[in-house]
């Protein structure tokens, strides 16, 4: 409430000049509303059918995800000396599924160690309840990933043994930490989906028998595709936790071993890939009449001919559901070459970090995550966008053996338990708060050249959405226009703004 208070006094003394506030106690509200920030995000209900939300995020970190302002549509020409968007909610493209990160067991662990029960609840609401940014989709690895504490899948085995009818297969190992907090956020948001994800197999499916390098013996195409079949039924039968998707393999072109394994890994070739989702995956999702879709490739942008390859092989093709991609290597327009051959198949953007590498600044972040992984990814198609980890400690940890320095949405210190919500957090919201599961994207004018990215979109309830991002260093006055009617609005420099009618 004192946030959204201060955004009002904001916005009322900027527009009036500071004339009838007295200056020490403007400064004091300055300083409070900087160093606050306006991170409310209660849900603001216009009274009026054409009235316009705008909530912003300033790259001087002053508001960050902000209800600043209601406007109105007016009737007349496009004004002069502005950037005119055009919507046409009429030509749309693909259809919204959520937006969301990980829980692994690290975050489990920040969760469980760090924080209070009363901590817990009020986070996981502002994480996927109204009242916060609503994330509805997470991604959970399937066994140990980087920073786990020890490396594990659900059906090890003894060496030299094997257990292809799965009789060993038990994810208890997970129902200790990590199971119980996508419960928890399941019981925030009930149309929470789930994607799973392993890093690895079971090692006695592989060629190298260990979780670090190696790809899966033919013999065990079979047992590997029960391996997913269990663990579709086991998290609906005994979690409560429908699957929506699964993808095969976590980052198929990345083997590593040495100097030293930094997480579970193995390469599945894209033709592997094909063949086992063919032989195996395929028939034995159908058999079990099984509708968690099937996702190929998980790994980066510029590796894109991998899923044509996959995709070009019709008797996987007809199993598979779309393609997931992460955001470490290339630009997300590659993902356009796979919509054009395929566009009855979805698109999927599965992972992406940053922490300790790239922009550090606020305004870098915005313009990377905004620019590139939420509007970059959508624009090219991509139905989903989702993040890495939900919470790390003050150090990006716990570490272990993998990511060094990845931020999560929230950090958690490890001493005091105080949660800080990071740009992912806020930058999220302005995607995930306002753009409902079935939403359509819709056409709105490329004005890239004007310094600003933009995307729409329409909800099912026929509520309008449009993200701007303005890369300039300068305020920019846009104009918004829908079948006739438009609205203005003054854009601040380096900042992302949501408008929802």
């Amino acid at each position: 409430m004192i946030q959204n208070i201060l955004c009002k006094f904001y916005k009322t003394f900027s527009e009036r000049h500071l004339q009838i506030f007295d200056k020490t106690f403007i400064l004091v509200l300055i300083f409070l509303l900087i160093f606050a920030s306006c991170s409310n995000t209660e849900k603001f209900k216009p009274t009026e059918r054409n009235s316009v939300e705008v909530w912003i995020t300033k790259g001087d970190e002053s508001m960050k995800l902000c209800f600043f302002d209601t406007l109105k549509f007016f009737d007349s020409l496009p004004a002069e000396n502005t950037v005119l968007i055009k919507i046409d909610t009429d030509l749309r493209f693909q259809k919204m599924t959520g937006f969301g990160g990980a829980i692994c067991d690290n975050s489990a662990f920040v969760f469980d160690k760090y924080l209070s029960e009363e901590d817990k609840n009020s986070l996981f609401v502002k994480l996927f309840g109204n009242e916060g940014i609503r994330l509805n989709y997470l991604r959970m690895i399937m066994g140990s990933t980087d920073n786990s504490f020890e490396w594990y899948t659900y059906d090890d085995m003894p060496e030299q043994q094997s257990d292809e009818n799965m009789e060993h297969f038990s994810m208890e190992k997970d129902e200790k930490d990590v199971i119980p907090y996508f419960q928890r956020a399941k019981a925030v948001n009930p149309e929470l989906m789930i994607l799973g994800s392993p890093c690895s197999p079971p090692a006695w499916m592989k060629t190298s028998k260990h979780l670090f390098t190696g790809s899966v013996e033919p013999q065990y195409y079979h047992a590997l595709a029960k391996y997913f079949t269990e663990y579709v039924k086991t998290m609906k039968n005994k979690y409560g936790l429908p699957v929506e998707a699964i993808t095969i393999q976590n980052e198929p072109l990345y083997e590593q071993f040495v100097p030293e394994p930094r997480y579970p890994n193995m390469l599945m070739t894209a033709v592997e890939q094909a063949e086992f989702i063919k032989t195996a995956l395929g028939p034995a999702f159908r058999k079990d009449s099984i509708s968690t879709k099937i996702i190929i490739f998980d790994h980066n942008w510029d590796l894109w001919q991998y899923p044509l390859t996959v995709l070009d092989q019709p008797e996987a093709r007809e199993y598979i559901a779309g393609t997931g991609f992460h955001c470490y290597g290339g630009s997300p327009d590659s993902m356009k070459y796979i919509y054009e051959k395929y566009p009855d198949k979805e698109i999927h953007h599965t992972e992406c970090s940053l922490g300790g590498w790239g922009a550090q600044d606020f305004i870098g972040i915005m313009n990377w995550l905004v620019g590139q992984v939420f509007i970059g990814n959508i624009e090219n198609y991509t139905s989903t966008v989702l993040l890495w980890y939900l919470s790390t400690d003050e150090h990006s940890g716990p570490i272990t053996s993998g990511c060094p320095s990845c931020r999560g949405f929230v950090t958690v210190n490890s001493q005091t338990g105080e949660i800080t919500y990071n740009p992912e957090y806020f930058l999220s919201g302005h995607f995930s708060k306002f753009v409902d599961k079935g939403a359509y994207r819709i056409h709105s004018s490329d004005v890239k050249h004007s310094e600003i990215s933009n995307v729409a979109f329409v909800n099912p309830d026929g509520s309008r959405v449009l993200v701007s991002l303005n890369h300039a260093n300068h305020d920019k006055k846009i104009e918004i226009e829908e079948a006739g009617r438009r609205f203005q609005y003054l854009q601040p420099a380096n900042s992302t703004i949501t408008f929802k009618w």
